[in-house]
């Protein structure tokens, strides 16, 4: 409201003040908070909020629990 009737540029919307409260509630209990888009973007949350690209790596261990009945045969 107040950018209207200065008639200053009005900013972008971000995140509500009370949020940011909360990721730093939750961060000071060593817990990491970030959100991901449709996009595949990740968020983070906190002092140094950035957007990043997650990075997918083929670890191969999808599938490891399969056969684990008969590792104990």
């Amino acid at each position: 409201y107040e950018s209207i009737v200065k008639g200053e540029p009005i900013e972008e919307p971000s995140l509500p003040a009370s949020f940011r409260v909360l990721v730093k509630e939750l961060q000071s209990l060593g817990l990491a908070v970030e959100a991901e888009l449709d996009t595949g973007d990740v968020i983070r949350f906190g002092k140094d909020e950035e957007r990043i690209k997650p990075v997918k790596l083929n670890t191969g261990l999808l599938g490891l629990g399969k056969n684990i009945d008969n590792l104990f045969k």
